[in-house]
């Protein structure tokens, strides 16, 4: 089967709480972190070449414009799956680039995923789910659970995945300072004590108890991104001022942050206001998956 044009989306992903567990031998930290998924997506175009190219657009394209494409995950993961198809897989590469890097958003995470997504269906290459499962998080920590793009509770260095059932619509508001962090500067100056595992997850289908279970958690990398970027604790000082903010904190590694809402309306709102308090920053209504 040959594959056609294909045109798709990749959600960022934002983490509602983050705890740092402990390090393997290896060295790598392990997590445990309730991911989601919203509607502040990249848009991928993949065309059929002779050699894989790629193009980027988009509000944050600046900031990929130089890297070659052989650094891109996007171009790491055909480089993946080309052993499991008997075609060569070159194509040229368009990407538009709306979700901001080093933001705490897994955006390169997203576009490996979906890429590998769009291909193995598209392509129809009949990848054990096992064997899936490896080749995703050998192209990072957060792309398996970005390929599955549904609430997730994460554990280990991404490799233990939960899904979590969230019924009611949930609504939030991105603020990014234009500050870009370094996840494995940050992971290197963690020097916190670790967080004890939960050994089960609450019911949290409905906003009220949502809320309550994440109020009693925390992003443990708070504190480190904080001292690397002082905005960031003006970023959720601001955001927790919002009318009817229910919750607020930072995603990730940072530096994006977030804030969490009952209503659209209220979503949009602060939206208004961030923006024109503070019009250095970049800021976006969400509607989370």
């Amino acid at each position: 089967m040959s594959l056609d044009t294909l045109k798709f989306s990749a959600s960022a992903k934002i983490n509602l709480y983050l705890h740092i567990t402990g390090t393997r031998d290896d060295g790598y930290h392990t997590l445990e972190s309730l991911m989601c998924f919203c509607d502040l997506e990249d848009v991928i175009t993949l065309m059929p070449a002779g050699e894989t190219t790629l193009s980027v657009g988009g509000e944050f394209a600046k900031e990929l414009s130089s890297e070659e494409v052989d650094d891109n995950l996007i171009s790491k993961a055909l480089k993946v799956l080309q052993q499991y198809s008997d075609k060569p897989l070159q194509y040229k590469i368009e990407l538009e680039k709306n979700i901001p890097l080093g933001a705490g958003l897994g955006g390169g995470s997203a576009d490996a995923a979906a890429v590998i997504r769009a291909v193995t269906n598209g392509l129809g290459l009949g990848i054990a789910p096992e064997m899936l499962d490896d080749i995703l998080l050998s192209l990072g920590a957060d792309v398996p659970v970005c390929y599955r793009n549904a609430p997730c509770i994460v554990r280990g260095i991404g490799e233990e995945i939960v899904p979590v059932k969230m019924t009611q619509k949930l609504y939030g508001v991105l603020v990014n300072p234009n500050a870009h962090c370094s996840t494995v500067e940050i992971f290197k100056n963690y020097d916190s004590d670790f967080t004890k595992q939960n050994s089960s997850i609450s019911d949290i289908a409905k906003f009220d108890n949502l809320i309550s279970f994440l109020k009693a958690q925390n992003n443990d990398l708070e504190n480190v991104a904080i001292k690397m970027h002082s905005v960031i604790e003006k970023v959720l000082q601001e955001i927790s001022t919002q009318d009817n903010c229910a919750l607020s904190r930072m995603s990730g590694s940072g530096s994006t942050c977030f804030g969490l809402f009952e209503s659209e309306q209220d979503a949009e709102t602060a939206e208004q206001k961030l923006k024109t308090a503070n019009p250095e920053w970049w800021v976006r209504k969400i509607v989370f998956n």
